[in-house]
């Protein structure tokens, strides 16, 4: 995958957990303890880089933790990808 690619997908991604949580009423901190993660990777995957200016790259599972602590349909993850 290209890096603008990859930035572009890091950045709907961030999108999508960012929208979830809010939509669930639950702080960075709820959602990284929900999700079985530290808060410094949660906020990583909700801005959508790294500190050093990298795309997030969260590992599947890590992602899928996420996902499923927010209660987003991964279906719902992968329409937005084609809009």
């Amino acid at each position: 995958m290209g890096r603008a690619r990859h930035r572009a997908s890091a950045a709907q991604l961030s999108d999508i957990v960012y929208q979830a949580r809010l939509a669930a009423g639950l702080s960075q901190e709820q959602a990284a303890q929900a999700a079985e993660i530290s808060t410094e990777t949660y906020a990583t995957i909700e801005r959508g880089f790294t500190v050093s200016g990298e795309p997030a790259n969260p590992t599947l599972r890590t992602l899928t933790n996420v996902l499923t602590a927010l209660s987003v349909d991964v279906r719902f993850a992968e329409q937005s990808d084609e809009m």
